[in-house]
C-alpha cells in the first residue's frame, strides 16, 4: 500500500536506529523489498542492519485524480457583510481550478476558481449556522522538499502549477434566467518552474530534448520539526515543454 511521495513515520527502532522513530520521511523510490526515504527535517537516518520489529505508518489523507467514477461535488458559498446588512449566496458551485504559487522564500499561496449557476441576494444572513473555520499551520517554502526522478534538487527558485477541470456552464434554456447545469471537461495539470543553470547533475536540457517523462514530488511543510504539518503534491508523469 505504500506509494512514492507518501510521508511515513516509523516506530520500534532501537539502539543505532532510534533516530528513525517519529520523523516525517518522504518515499522517493520504492521496490518490493527496498524503500528509499529522505527525512524532511534533515536528521540523518540511523543505520541498523536487522533485528528490530518496526512499524511504518503513512500520515495524512490522500486524494487523486481517478481515471473513472469522478464525483460530482456541488458547494454553496455566502458572502455576508454585517456592517452593510447585505448577503450574496452563490449556489451550485463547482471547483474549476486550483493554482499553487511556491516562491523560493515566503509563504506558499493557493487560489481556487469556482463556477456556479446562480446568486441570491438578501438583507439578512442566509446561512445562519455556518461551521467554524478550521485552522492549520502556514506552509513555508523554505521548509519545502523537491524531488525530480527520485533525486532531491536544490536549485529551483520558483514553482507554479495548476489543476484545471475545464468547468463551463451549459447554455441557457427558454423560460429560465440561469443555466440548467455545469459540465466538466478533462482534468489537466500544467505549470512551470525556474531554476539556476547550474551543472550536468540534473541536466534538464537533456531531459527536455529527449522528451523524457519525469516524476516530481513537492513536499510543503509548516516548519522543519520532526512531525511538522505538511502537504505533498506528487506529479508522477511530467514532460518539459521548454528549457528557456
Amino acid at each position: 500500500g505504500f506509494k512514492i511521495g507518501d510521508v511515513i513515520r516509523w516506530s520500534g527502532w532501537a539502539t543505532t536506529g532510534v533516530p528513525n522513530n517519529a520523523h516525517n520521511m518522504v518515499i522517493t523510490a520504492l521496490t518490493a523489498l527496498v524503500m528509499t526515504v529522505t527525512t524532511l527535517d534533515g536528521v540523518a537516518i540511523g543505520p541498523k542492519a536487522a533485528g528490530d520489529s518496526v512499524t511504518g505508518v503513512v500520515h495524512g489523507k490522500k486524494t487523486l485524480v481517478p481515471m473513472t467514477t469522478h464525483t460530482d461535488d456541488l458547494f454553496t458559498f455566502e458572502e455576508w457583510y454585517p456592517d452593510l446588512g447585505r448577503s450574496e449566496l452563490f449556489s451550485d458551485m463547482k471547483l474549476n481550478q486550483m493554482a499553487l504559487d511556491i516562491p523560493a522564500s515566503g509563504n506558499v499561496k493557493v487560489s481556487f476558481d469556482l463556477t456556479g449557476l446562480r446568486r441570491t441576494r438578501a438583507e439578512v444572513q442566509q446561512m445562519t449556522a455556518p461551521a467554524a473555520e478550521t485552522t492549520s499551520a502556514i506552509l513555508e517554502a523554505t521548509a519545502a522538499f523537491l524531488s525530480v526522478n527520485g533525486v532531491k534538487v536544490a536549485n529551483v527558485t520558483s514553482i507554479k502549477f495548476s489543476v484545471d477541470e475545464g468547468v463551463t456552464a451549459d447554455g441557457p434554456v427558454v423560460g429560465s434566467d440561469f443555466s440548467p447545469d455545469i459540465s466538466r471537461g478533462k482534468v489537466k495539470v500544467s505549470g512551470s518552474f525556474t531554476c539556476y543553470f547550474q551543472d550536468a547533475t540534473a541536466d534538464l536540457q537533456t531531459l527536455y530534448e529527449a522528451e523524457s517523462v519525469l516524476s516530481i514530488i513537492i513536499v510543503l511543510a509548516a516548519d522543519q520539526t520532526a512531525t511538522s504539518e505538511f502537504v505533498v503534491f506528487n506529479l508522477p508523469r511530467v514532460t518539459l515543454g521548454g528549457d528557456t
